[in-house]
C-alpha cells in the first residue's frame, strides 16, 4: 500500500516535469532473504503504477534499514540485495540489549535451563523470513 502511493506520487510529480528518483526503504528485515522476498513486492507494484500510467523511465532504488542484530551480521550479503541502506542505531541497540537481557538473566539458573539460555540466544539472533515464530538458524 505505501509502495503504490509512493510510486503514484511518484508518476504525478513526473508527469509535471519534474526528475524524481524514489528511494523505497525496507525496514526490520532480518535477513537477505526478507529483504528480497519485499523488494520482489515493492518491484512488482512499480511496474503496475507505472504500466498503468503509461511511464517507461522512471528510475528508483530500494533499500533497507539494518535495525535488526541478525541483518547487521549479515550486512554483507543485504548489501548484495539493496541498493542502498541504513543503520537504524537506536532500534538497532535497543534490540540488541533486549537480547542480551534476556541472554543474561537466562544463564543465571541452573544447568537444564542454560540450555535453554542457548536457545534464547539463538532465537534472539535469527528470525524466519515467512513467519513471525522464531527459528533456528
Amino acid at each position: 500500500m505505501q509502495a503504490r502511493a509512493i510510486f503514484e506520487a511518484a508518476v504525478q510529480v513526473k508527469k509535471k516535469g519534474v526528475n524524481v528518483i524514489p528511494e523505497v526503504m525496507i525496514p526490520l528485515i532480518g535477513s537477505v532473504e526478507e529483504l528480497a522476498d519485499q523488494k520482489a513486492i515493492v518491484e512488482r507494484v512499480a511496474q503496475e503504477v507505472l504500466q498503468k500510467a503509461g511511464v517507461k523511465n522512471l528510475k528508483y532504488m530500494i533499500g533497507t534499514m539494518i535495525e535488526i542484530p541478525r541483518a547487521a551480521l549479515t550486512a554483507d550479503r543485504v548489501a548484495g540485495e539493496a541498493e542502498f541502506f541504513s543503520f537504524g542505531t537506536n532500534d538497532l541497540t535497543q534490540t540488541t540489549m533486549a537480547c542480551l537481557g534476556t541472554i543474561m538473566s537466562s544463564s543465571r539458573r541452573t544447568t537444564r535451563t542454560r540450555r535453554s539460555s542457548r536457545r534464547t540466544r539463538l532465537r534472539c539472533w535469527t528470525r524466519k523470513a515467512s513467519a513471525s515464530s522464531w527459528t533456528w538458524p
